[in-house]
């Protein structure tokens, strides 16, 4: 936990409410909308990049009088709950009672977010802030932080390379796991299953009111024409047992993919679509305005995130491709469209 000192109440209460800081006078989160509303500003202040947030309750905005507050009407505990219930994945943050001028201040500790992590309320969006105000990131917004946060990653060494291939694939598959957990997956939807040889982590997500179900595979080496005809297969043998339309495959490869295996693919089918979404990442899938009879023989949308080195870099490629599917949502519906006629 960081401690807050008297100067640095000073040096804050010498600046202007901006992105990274809020004063409140008071706190009050009796009904839904206030709890609301407290969780949407420390998520904001999350979300927005460059430095370390603070929120100091007891403090007029105004004019910067130092008012105080109740000790007793601020717990730390009750805070977590609220910002836990109402966002996904909740922000991690502190609180802490300051003795200043006679009076006690609250003091919300929102730290620097390394991870590349974004918040979400709950149904509700992306929060950011806007000077001194809180606002609704736009989807070109997310994907420009999510994408940042990818290509810094790729600067780094691979954690895997110390692994044998087994060995890899295993770690790269915990790493996953983790991911999927720290951003606020249900942890009883998330596991790892096994179709035919091959191991997957498989998990549920709402996006624009659609139910996907995600599946997860992990490839220690290059993504050439054998891996990619063999995961094909692998999951196309679920293609009578689960609704090929509302679920998503992502490819998780710690090496380079064959573009060129899978334009042969497009140049067989000719009406998938291959685009590069972020550094090191691609879709392949159907595009917008295919004809309703070939979605049968192509099967589920795949993402192919490769040249993966840490859990971080997994988690920032997922973050990529859930706000790709988000901005997406016409084409999604379209195949959702052709499955529920038939």
């Amino acid at each position: 936990m960081v401690r807050i000192t008297p100067s640095k109440i000073r040096e804050l209460l010498s600046q202007n409410e901006g992105r990274k800081l809020d004063f409140k006078q008071s706190l009050s989160l009796a009904t839904d909308k206030e709890k609301l509303e407290f969780t949407k500003d420390v998520c904001a202040i999350a979300n927005t990049p460059n430095g370390d947030g603070y929120i100091i309750v007891g403090i007029e905005d105004k004019t910067r009088r130092v008012l105080g507050i109740n000790p007793n009407s601020i717990r730390e505990e009750k805070l977590q709950q609220i910002v836990s219930s109402h966002s996904d994945p909740p922000p991690v943050f502190s609180m802490e009672l300051l003795n200043y001028e006679r009076v006690k201040l609250a003091v919300i500790f929102i730290p620097r977010e390394k991870s590349g992590t974004l918040h979400q309320i709950k149904r509700a969006g992306f929060p950011i802030r806007r000077g001194s105000t809180t606002d609704t990131m736009s989807t070109s917004e997310i994907l420009t932080v999510l994408q940042t946060h990818a290509r810094r990653t790729r600067l780094k060494s691979s954690k895997y390379e110390v692994f044998s291939s087994y060995e890899r694939r295993k770690a790269m598959r915990m790493d996953v796991l983790e991911s999927l957990s720290e951003l606020g997956f249900n942890p009883k939807e998330t596991r790892e299953i096994q179709l035919a040889t091959e191991m997957f982590v498989v998990t549920r997500k709402t996006v624009n009111r659609r139910n996907l179900k995600l599946y997860f595979h992990c490839w220690s080496e290059n993504a050439d024409k054998f891996y990619i005809g063999k995961l094909r297969y692998t999951v196309g043998i679920l293609s009578k047992e689960i609704s090929m339309h509302r679920t998503i495959l992502i490819s998780i490869v710690h090496g380079s993919v064959s573009t060129g295996s899978l334009k042969a693919t497009i140049r067989d089918f000719g009406s998938l679509t291959l685009v590069s979404i972020s550094p090191s990442i691609f879709y392949f899938g159907v595009g917008t305005g295919v004809r309703e009879n070939y979605f049968d023989t192509l099967g589920q949308p795949t993402f192919y995130a490769y040249k993966v080195k840490s859990k971080e870099d997994i988690k920032a490629r997922i973050q990529v491709i859930l706000g790709w599917i988000r901005e997406r949502e016409n084409l999604f519906s379209q195949i959702d469209s052709y499955f529920r006629k038939k």
